[in-house]
């Protein structure tokens, strides 16, 4: 068999797609801050709490 480059990615759906976009600059803000990040879904984790989710195209602010 000839090699190939085939890639094989995880595809996202579009709604998460969009949810992780709209929650990237907020991570990055935390991340310069040396705060530690998580994005799980459509929720930013801050420091292992639950801080913004994305819910219908709206970012919502869980806890200040």
């Amino acid at each position: 068999m000839a090699k190939r480059n085939i890639g094989v990615g995880v595809q996202w759906p579009q709604q998460i797609r969009e949810a992780r976009k709209a929650l990237h600059p907020l991570a990055k803000e935390a991340e310069s801050r040396r705060e530690k990040t998580r994005m799980v879904g459509n929720k930013l984790f801050i420091n292992n709490e639950l801080r913004h989710k994305y819910v219908n195209g709206n970012v919502i602010n869980i806890r200040q």
